[in-house]
């Protein structure tokens, strides 16, 4: 059993060296290849980084929402979210994953899940008012 797993190991950290080589060189040559010309380009498409992927709209922060006025279970969650962000970056940096993997999706689809969509809010008006109709004239006067 302990040579096996030494081997898996031996293994897993080659892979993980691999891949946090080819990080860096990907790193060095997108800092290499930024261009100095300070020219207005021709092109009247929307704006793309020097990989050619388009650069991202800045949004609006929001205000930080004060943790004591939470339930204690979404002060939970959020700590939780937090604390696996924290650690994914971590295992970001040391190469450890692919990156183009977003580990996060699974916790975020379930957020999703756990609240009715704009959709099923207003089915569920309408269901409520459907109720409520029959119920003034209920003895039939």
């Amino acid at each position: 059993g302990g040579v096996i797993d030494e081997k898996v190991i031996a293994a897993a950290e080659e892979q993980a060296r691999k891949v946090a080589e080819r990080n860096e060189k990907e790193a060095a040559t997108v800092t290499a290849g930024v261009k100095t010309d300070k020219r207005k380009s021709t092109d009247d498409e929307k704006p793309t980084t020097q990989t050619g992927q388009p650069k991202k709209k800045k949004r609006r922060k929001k205000p930080a929402v004060d943790l004591s006025k939470l339930t204690p279970e979404e002060r939970q969650r959020r700590e939780e979210q937090r604390r696996m962000q924290v650690e994914a970056a971590e295992r970001r940096e040391a190469g450890l994953v692919d990156p183009s993997r977003h580990p996060l999706n699974s916790e975020r689809r379930r957020a999703n899940r756990r609240k009715p969509s704009k959709n099923a809010l207003i089915a569920q008006a309408k269901r409520e008012r459907l109720a409520e109709r029959g119920k003034f004239n209920a003895v039939g006067y």
